[in-house]
C-alpha cells in the first residue's frame, strides 16, 4: 500500500501548476492556496506527520477539488487504518473526475479497503430520485455518491425533498455484504381552495391547518382526504377528494359553489371516445343496411314474374339482415350519441360528484348565506367514472 500512495503522491506533484512565489498571489487564489497546501501535505507526510498531512489535505481539497488531493487523503487514511474516511475519499476523488491512466490507482486502494471493511462493516448504495433529494443516514445528512460502509445489522435512513412524500425506513444490510438499492419519492398532490371567508378555518382530515386567507394552497399525499372550510361556525365547504402523486384539485368555498370541481378527471374523455366509436360503428351497420337492401332490389327486378322456393328464402333473409343492420345502426347512434353528449357536458359541468360518489359517504355542504345542504351518491361509480348524486337543501 504505501508503495502505491507514494506513487500517487509523486504523481500528484508532477501534474501540479508551479506554485506561486508571491505570498499575496496564493491568497488570493483560491486553486494557487490549494497548491500549497498539498505541498506542505506532501512534506508533513514524508515526515511522518500523518494528522497534520491529512488536516492539509482536507484544507486543500475544499479550496479546489481535484481528483489528486483526495486520492492522496484517502491514501493518508488507509495509512492510519481509517478505512471509512479513506472510503468516502475514493468516493469524492471519482466524483470529480480521474484521468483514464490514473483509474487503476482508485481501483486498487478501493479493493484493499473494501477488503478491511467487509470484516467488519456493509457496504451500502443508495440511488435516489430526486437527485437533489436530502438524504440522512443514521442522523447524519448523506450526500452523494451515496456509497458508503456501515457497522450494520440494520441503518436508519431518511430521504426528503420539497414536493415529494418524504420517506424513512430502517434497512436490514448484515455484515459482510454489499447492498444497494433504489428509492423513488412519490410526488405530492396539490390542492387549491377558491373562494370562501377570509379568515375562515382549514381543516384536512380533522386537523386544522390554518386561516384560509393565509392557506389557500397546500400539498397533500396521495390517496383520500376529508377537507373542510368552516367560518363562524358555518360549514363553507365539507368534502372528501382524491389526491393521485403530482395531481392538483381545485375546491370551491364561495357562495353557491358547494361541490368539488376535480380537475384532473378523464372520465368525460372516456364517455367521448367511447361515444364517437359507437357511432362509427353504427355507421359501419349503416352501411350493411343498404347494401342488403341494394341485394333486395336487384333480387326483385331479376325476377319480374316471380320467385322460385330457393330466391323466396334469399328474399326474406336480405329482408330480416337489413332489418337487423339497420337496428343495429340505430341503437349505436343513440347510444354514442348520448354518450358524446353526457362527457361534453361533464366537461363543461363537472363539479366532483363522482368523487362523492367513490368515497361512499354523503358530503355537507353550505353556501355563504348558510343555506344546507346533503348530498348522498344514489349510483357507485362505474368503471369509467359513471355515477350520480341525490341533493336536499334546507
Amino acid at each position: 500500500m504505501g508503495k502505491v500512495f507514494w506513487r500517487a503522491v509523486m504523481l500528484s506533484v508532477l501534474v501540479c501548476p508551479g506554485v506561486p512565489e508571491a505570498a499575496f498571489a496564493a491568497e488570493e487564489d483560491p486553486v494557487a492556496r490549494a497548491a500549497v497546501l498539498h505541498k506542505k501535505a506532501t512534506q508533513a507526510y514524508r515526515q511522518e506527520n500523518l494528522r497534520e498531512a491529512i488536516d492539509l489535505w482536507k484544507a486543500a481539497e475544499a479550496l479546489d477539488p481535484l481528483w489528486k488531493y483526495a486520492f492522496n487523503l484517502a491514501s493518508a487514511h488507509m495509512e492510519g487504518r481509517e478505512w471509512i474516511d479513506a472510503w468516502k475519499a475514493t468516493n469524492r476523488a471519482t466524483a470529480y473526475g480521474v484521468p483514464p491512466d490514473r483509474g487503476v490507482l482508485i481501483g486498487e486502494a478501493r479493493e484493499e479497503i473494501a477488503q478491511r471493511l467487509e470484516q467488519t462493516h456493509s457496504q451500502v448504495v443508495l440511488d435516489v430520485r430526486p437527485l437533489d433529494a436530502k438524504v440522512r443516514l443514521n442522523g447524519r445528512l448523506w450526500k452523494a455518491p451515496r456509497d458508503t460502509w456501515v457497522a450494520g445489522p440494520t441503518c436508519n435512513v431518511e430521504i426528503e425533498s420539497p414536493g415529494h412524500v418524504s420517506k424513512e425506513f430502517t434497512w436490514e444490510v448484515g455484515i459482510g455484504q454489499r447492498v444497494r438499492r433504489n428509492e423513488a419519492l412519490e410526488r405530492l398532490g396539490v390542492v387549491e381552495i377558491l373562494a370562501g371567508e377570509e379568515g375562515a378555518i382549514l381543516f384536512v382530515d380533522g386537523r386544522s391547518i390554518g386561516e384560509l386567507g393565509v392557506t389557500r394552497r397546500f400539498q397533500l399525499e396521495s390517496g383520500e382526504h376529508t377537507v373542510r372550510v368552516v367560518y363562524e361556525g358555518r360549514t363553507l365547504l365539507s368534502d372528501v377528494v382524491l389526491i393521485e402523486p403530482g395531481a392538483r384539485v381545485t375546491l370551491s368555498a364561495g357562495s353557491g359553489a358547494r361541490r368539488a370541481v376535480f380537475t384532473s378527471t378523464v372520465a368525460p374523455w372516456f364517455l367521448v371516445g367511447t361515444g364517437a366509436t359507437l357511432s362509427v360503428i353504427g355507421g359501419v351497420f349503416t352501411s350493411q343496411a343498404a347494401g342488403h337492401h341494394d341485394g333486395l332490389l336487384d333480387l326483385i327486378a331479376d325476377n319480374p314474374n316471380g320467385f322460385t322456393p330457393g330466391q323466396e328464402d334469399e328474399y326474406y333473409k336480405l329482408i330480416d339482415e337489413r332489418n337487423s343492420a339497420a337496428t343495429l345502426s340505430y341503437v349505436m347512434y343513440g347510444v354514442g350519441g348520448a354518450a358524446i353528449v353526457a362527457g361534453i357536458v361533464w366537461l363543461v359541468l363537472d363539479d366532483g360528484g363522482d368523487e362523492l360518489a367513490g368515497s361512499g359517504n354523503p358530503g355537507e355542504f353550505a353556501d355563504a348565506e348558510g343555506e344546507r345542504a346533503l348530498q348522498w351518491a344514489i349510483v357507485p361509480q362505474l368503471s369509467g367514472g359513471v355515477s350520480a348524486t341525490a341533493q336536499w337543501s334546507f
